[in-house]
This record gives C-alpha cells, sequence and structure tokens, in this order.
C-alpha cells in the first residue's frame, strides 16, 4: 500500500505492532476534580406561607449535589448525606431520588440511620453537569422545641485526583 504523504514510497513498517495512541498499561485516562455544590431548602407543607414552623408542622426537604465542573469531571461514588437535628423526624415512605430531573426513584427507609439520625443515599457518579436530588419529608416533633433545629446536608464521594486507581462506571 503507498504511503499517502510520500507518492509511489510504500508505508513504513511499524516495529511496534502496538498502538501508539494507546499507551502501555491501558488508554484510560481518569476523569478530571469535580467542581461541588450542595444546596438544601425546605418547604411548609402544612403552612406554606408561615413565617415560623410549629409543633406537628410537615416539612418537605430537598438536597441538590450537583457538579459544575466540566464534563469529562466525576465525583465518584456519590452519596448525600442529611444528619437531622433533634426533633425533625423522617416520615417514612417519603425519600425520593432523581437525576438531572428524571421521575424520582423510591428510596427504601432503610436510607435513614435511627441511631445517628442521618439519612444517607447513594447517588453513583455524578458527572461534570449533572444533579441528583434527594426529597424527603419530615414532621417537627416536641424535640424541636427550644432546639436549634439548624439542618446541614453534605455531599461526598471519590474525587479522581486523591484515589487515581478509582474508574467510574
Amino acid at each position: 500500500m503507498p504511503d499517502p504523504d510520500n507518492p509511489g514510497q510504500p508505508l513504513p513498517v511499524n516495529p511496534d505492532p502496538t498502538d501508539p495512541a494507546t499507551p502501555p498499561g491501558g488508554g484510560t485516562v481518569a476523569p478530571a476534580d469535580p467542581d461541588v455544590r450542595v444546596s438544601k431548602s425546605v418547604e411548609n407543607l402544612t403552612a406554606p406561607d408561615a413565617k415560623v414552623t410549629h409543633l406537628g408542622d410537615r416539612l418537605r426537604y430537598t438536597v441538590e449535589l450537583s457538579n459544575a465542573g466540566a464534563a469529562n469531571s466525576c465525583l465518584v461514588g456519590a452519596v448525600i448525606s442529611d444528619p437531622l437535628p433533634a426533633g425533625i423526624e423522617p416520615v417514612p415512605g417519603t425519600l425520593r431520588l432523581s437525576v438531572d430531573g428524571a421521575g424520582p426513584v423510591a428510596v427504601p427507609d432503610a436510607a435513614y440511620d435511627a441511631a445517628s439520625r442521618t439519612i444517607a443515599v447513594t447517588c453513583g457518579d455524578v458527572w461534570g453537569g449533572h444533579t441528583a436530588a434527594l426529597t424527603f419529608e419530615c414532621t417537627v416533633g416536641e424535640a424541636a422545641l427550644g432546639a436549634n433545629a439548624a439542618n446541614i446536608a453534605l455531599g461526598h464521594g471519590e474525587v479522581p485526583s486523591e484515589s487515581p486507581g478509582s474508574r467510574p462506571e
């Protein structure tokens, strides 16, 4: 077969039969580090227009974990966790997870650990430009009276530069 760069000459013989585009040891390139963002909002379902929350009110929380990084960035094995303050009691059967706005999927009530008062839900790998959202409902119990009901949610997972051996699915 003639060499297209040198008409009339044969193609040079490559002494190394491996494809030079695939380096030895595998051709997988680790994803870039993510730009993780977590936001949390609450809606009072009992009294939507109320300025304060009362004993017995039912609240809906939404926690969003997003990767604002480049499309090739990834938070590997992402988890949304939310330690609930005393008196904020989860309502069984209300945990839902959605990814990128797709229809929510029911999450088993076992995602709530009563001993630590923490909800923890695995979201899978969150690539750049994507968002996982956890919604759940709670009631305000007596233990919340006079207590600090500040509630902070967390998003965590593996960052590729901190775990170079991991490969997202």
